[in-house]
């Protein structure tokens, strides 16, 4: 790998992880300038306690906190408005999201439509003519599922996707007391987004030192404890916090790199299929990969090294790496199939994906897509995904 000349990397979020990080919340307030945050967040968290475990954590603070349990599957720009009046009317002046999904995105426009104190959000869009400018202060408390996007510069509410750096969290306060067991295979399809991402950004031409540290620890973070992560052991919530740590590094990542063929495909094969585009994304990663590491710009053998350790890296010889890393990635789906009974789908037909809706996928990316692999060779990648086609390790 040749080194660029200049390097650029933007992460504006503090991290903040491990046991009792949520005692941490009222110095970290007051570090932004807060005095009255509003917490938003899900009745089923506040009936697992998981909002409980935040109040605790500002007990003796003297520091005032308001809340609003009612954020939805999905983010809604109706939820937003409605929000903004509530943060408006009661004062409150910094944004606590507790969750993942929905209430991410929500809070990451909230903050935007408070700031700009304006219920036309339109022009704050990717399509719009306006520039988001520094927003109020916004930590987030990732409590179940997350995919990574919970720190990246977008979000999605109702069909407007937004983007800026400063839409990212301020502070992140990870802290395994929040977690709650949920089903399988929401923990898997978020990690399997935020790995595809962390992935396609460590082998990527866009890779640079700085993405090559968030990008190493977050694989190698997820690779190891992603299988304990999914509930059960007595470690579980230790593992999941763990996995949240590499989808925040993930998060970042993604806001610093372009979009990978992986990330590309699996939005839009999800968008037709009967699971999450997390779940896609993890059906599709091995054969991108294995397409793209015939290309002089993309660095699929350096893969190993995370998802293996040194020594393993050191000991296989170059042109085995790929292959390696490749088996890897396949053995770590297959344990999470053995962990769902069976029911987590690994190939595009098991998502219910017809074979005929393969080409128009395709003729659409290539439309609204200015991404150089798109054509003949992600049509073969589709296919080959749809059967489960075996790939050549050696």
């Amino acid at each position: 790998m040749v080194e660029p000349e200049n390097n650029t990397f933007l992460s504006p979020v503090k991290i903040n992880a491990g046991k009792k990080a949520l005692a941490h919340i009222p110095f970290e307030l007051a570090a932004m300038g807060a005095e009255s945050p509003l917490l938003i967040t899900t009745k089923v968290l506040v009936k697992r306690k998981a909002v409980r475990k935040v109040i605790d954590g500002l007990m003796d603070s003297g520091v005032p906190i308001g809340i609003y349990d009612n954020i939805g599957e999905y983010a809604h720009m109706k939820t937003v408005l409605r929000l903004a009046e509530f943060f408006q009317d009661g004062g409150f002046d910094a944004i606590i999201p507790l969750g993942s999904g929905s209430v991410m995105h929500t809070a990451k426009i909230l903050n935007l439509a408070v700031t700009e104190n304006t219920v036309d959000l339109m022009p704050f869009t990717v399509n719009g003519d306006q520039t988001i400018r520094r927003l109020s202060p916004h930590m987030a408390i990732p409590a179940c599922s997350g995919d990574g996007y919970e720190t990246t510069s977008m979000a999605f509410v109702d069909d407007l996707t937004f983007s800026s750096p400063l839409l990212m969290p301020h502070v992140v306060m990870l802290d395994p007391e929040v977690f709650i067991s949920e089903d399988p295979m929401k923990t898997i399809s978020g990690a399997m987004s935020a790995l595809t991402h962390a992935v396609e950004g460590f082998v990527g031409p866009a890779k640079n030192p700085f993405v090559d540290a968030y990008t190493y620890t977050a694989i190698q973070m997820m690779v190891h404890h992603l299988s304990e992560a999914l509930g059960g052991g007595r470690r579980w919530k230790v593992a999941r916090s763990t996995v949240a740590a590499a989808e925040t590094m993930a998060g970042c990542t993604f806001s610093n790199v372009p979009p990978g063929l992986t990330h590309i495909l699996g939005m839009a094969v999800g968008r037709k299929a009967v699971c999450s585009q997390g779940i896609c994304m993890g059906i599709l990663l091995p054969y991108v990969l294995d397409h793209l590491s015939t290309r002089d710009d993309f660095f699929v053998d350096s893969l190993l090294l995370p998802m293996a350790g040194p020594e393993t890296f050191a000991l296989t010889s170059s042109e085995l790496r790929t292959g390696k890393a490749l088996t890897l990635i396949q053995e770590l789906q297959y344990s999470l199939y053995e962990s769902t009974k069976g029911k987590l789908p690994m190939t595009l037909e098991d998502v219910g994906l017809q074979k005929d809706q393969l080409k128009p996928m395709v003729a659409s990316l290539a439309e609204c897509t200015s991404s150089d692999v798109i054509g003949e060779s992600c049509l073969m990648i589709l296919e080959r995904a749809f059967h489960g086609d075996p790939i050549d390790l050696n």
